[in-house]
């Protein structure tokens, strides 16, 4: 059983893209605290790139974890 932790960018949205895969859920959001700004990842900003998490197990996602 494949698990992926991938962290997205415009995540829920056309044009969702994956910019990492991580072995564990932390490593995942911490390469997106280091990749982001503050701005980048405030969903009330106008400059806001939604990025968030998903966990793919066996070709299956979620952002429910």
């Amino acid at each position: 059983m494949a698990r992926h932790y991938i962290a997205v960018e415009n995540s829920g949205m056309v044009g969702e893209q994956d910019v990492g895969k991580f072995g564990t859920y932390g490593a995942a959001w911490a390469y997106i605290e280091k990749a982001y700004t503050e701005t980048e990842r405030d969903h009330t900003s106008p400059k806001c790139l939604f990025p968030d998490v998903c966990l793919e197990e066996d070709g299956m996602r979620t952002y429910d974890i």
